[in-house]
């Protein structure tokens, strides 16, 4: 399974042995981002218990259980997340404490049930990975070409004529041996593909 994108932001609500856990998972694109928010949620919500957070951003990750017993908060959150194969999201739950304890089972439950519940409603979108391609080809092939890589949802990253035309395009990995095909069959053989980047 190929990793996926958040494209709505989504907020659930549990009542466990009368504690609160509000659950929000936010799609985010950037480290500052995930801290804005964070903060944001702190201030709104600044007379509960605690606000556990779980995000991953950038190749980054972050986990913290805000005073709840170390790995019953946080871990389990980003363990959800992870099943689902989310990427790029923030992940955080309010809990105000309801006089009753949940012991640590009870806490994994309610933080991981309050962010399993929340992604029933979230929509996600499959990340598809890049392939970079850059090849050389004849100047009487570059309007086939430009049309080839725009049929196959490519874009072009860059362009250098001399004696010939050299492109850069990128393009889903899953559709890189069928273009490399059909350039060879458009180009009768003569383009000159330069290995994968």
């Amino acid at each position: 399974m190929s990793p996926k994108s958040l494209i709505n932001s989504v907020q659930h609500e549990l009542i466990i042995k009368k504690s609160r856990f509000i659950g929000f998972i936010y799609p985010v694109q950037n480290v500052v981002e995930v801290k804005d928010k964070i903060s944001q949620i702190r201030k709104q919500y600044y007379d509960s218990r605690h606000v556990c957070v779980a995000w991953s951003c950038e190749g980054q990750t972050g986990l913290d259980d805000d005073g709840e017993p170390s790995g019953t908060a946080a871990k389990p959150m980003y363990q959800v997340m992870q099943h689902k194969q989310v990427s790029n999201f923030l992940a955080i739950v309010v809990r105000y404490f309801g006089g009753i304890k949940l012991g640590a089972g009870g806490l994994v439950r309610a933080y991981s049930g309050v962010i399993s519940e929340a992604m029933t409603n979230a929509e996600l979108n499959e990340i598809r990975q890049k392939s970079q391609i850059s090849f050389s080809f004849d100047y009487g092939l570059e309007n086939s070409i430009r049309r080839l890589v725009d049929e196959l949802n490519g874009d072009i990253l860059s362009t250098i004529y001399d004696s010939q035309c050299h492109f850069t395009i990128s393009l889903d990995e899953d559709m890189s041996a069928h273009f490399k095909s059909k350039l060879d069959d458009l180009s009768l053989g003569s383009a000159l593909i330069q290995e994968d980047l």
